[in-house]
């Protein structure tokens, strides 16, 4: 039997690639890429004879920069038949400025007008109708705030809403892990808070970090102050499942059922934080690892033991794609969805107090 994973964003070059060690990047390729190389250990975890395919639902322009990207992708084994080519726009790129670590600024190299941004316009009908005719139960869409934030005006953000919508309908699963930078959404916070409300009520499964940095609108936008705080909120917008990152302090798992479990970042693999290397996509690959736990047949707290385990291997090396040298091992997998510690919380009571609550 083949599931499959198909996530929705941006795909980006990586123009001084000796800074990071990356040709290309981007959430939807940290996610795919990720998900990619832990789905067999993952499989063989769980005792699995499924298969998970992973894809990318994206546009490129037909520029040497999309090439790059679609061989990366090839190489890496992601499927690319929902990626759509609009031959008059360009693909983004980005660049770090700034020759250590700690001084440097991300740049972003003709994203203004890129191809994606068009992805949910006439000019990309045809790959969105192509995905959608492929959803069935054994999708599920991966929904990242920078996906809805990039799309090109409001009437591409509701053709979204309504791609996500359709997807449902099909049987698929959603997930949204909402981008709250203010810099993605340009500073716009009532759009930010406007858009990403509408995205939860259509979301299935939320992952929600907090606590966020000073460059993050979230507790801003929304009030939720506290992880409970944004679990409530999250439940009261119609969100059956809820994860919420917490760094450091390791996740709050919510489900549909009604468990509610805390998850320290295991003591045994804890990592001094002078040998920490890069903190830049362990959320990402958090996610992937879960979602393939479950797909695989775990439970929601067995997936997000294992997860936990994978994104402290990606901070161990530079950049923010998951190496292949730093996959765990099966045996450390297997030990951890059994015997890693977690601890029982509260459940959600009902939605926030209307002061507090996102409006409807």
């Amino acid at each position: 039997m083949t599931k499959k994973i198909v996530i929705l964003s941006e795909p980006l070059e990586a123009l001084d690639r000796n800074k990071k060690h990356e040709s290309v990047s981007g959430d939807a390729v940290v996610f795919a890429v990720a998900a990619k190389r832990l789905e067999r250990v993952i499989a063989e975890v769980a005792d699995s004879d499924k298969e998970v395919d992973i894809a990318i639902l994206t546009a490129l322009g037909n520029d040497t920069r999309g090439e790059t990207i679609l061989e990366d992708l090839r190489k890496n084994g992601i499927d690319r038949q929902y990626i759509g080519i609009i031959p008059d726009k360009k693909t983004g790129a980005y660049q770090f400025t700034g020759e250590t670590r700690d001084k440097m600024t991300l740049e972003y190299v003709d994203r203004n007008d890129s191809a994606y941004r068009y992805l949910f316009t006439d000019k990309g009908k045809e790959t969105v109708d192509s995905f959608l005719a492929h959803v069935d139960k054994d999708t599920t869409l991966v929904v990242t705030g920078i996906a809805v934030a990039r799309a090109l005006d409001n009437a591409a953000v509701e053709r979204l809403l309504k791609t996500m919508r359709e997807a449902k309908k099909r049987g698929a699963k959603v997930v949204v892990d909402p981008e709250t930078r203010a810099r993605v959404w340009e500073n716009n916070s009532e759009r930010a808070k406007q858009v990403l409300t509408k995205v939860f009520k259509e979301a299935d499964m939320v992952f929600f970090s907090h606590p966020e940095d000073n460059l993050m609108l979230g507790q801003q936008l929304f009030g939720w102050n506290t992880p409970k705080n944004v679990a409530q909120g999250l439940r009261g917008l119609g969100v059956k499942n809820i994860v919420v990152r917490k760094g450091e302090d390791g996740v709050d798992v919510y489900t549909e059922r009604g468990a509610a479990v805390h998850i320290p970042v295991n003591p045994h693999y804890n990592i001094p934080k002078e040998e920490v290397a890069d903190t830049a996509g362990a959320g990402l690959t958090f996610m992937a690892g879960m979602l393939l736990g479950e797909m695989h047949g775990m439970s929601p707290l067995e997936a997000a033991k294992v997860a936990q385990r994978a994104a402290t291997q990606v901070v161990r090396h530079e950049g923010m794609i998951l190496r292949d040298d730093h996959i765990p091992p099966v045996n450390q997998l297997r030990d951890d969805r059994i015997h890693a510690p977690h601890t029982e919380i509260l459940t959600l009571r009902a939605p926030l107090p209307a002061s507090q609550e996102v409006t409807r």
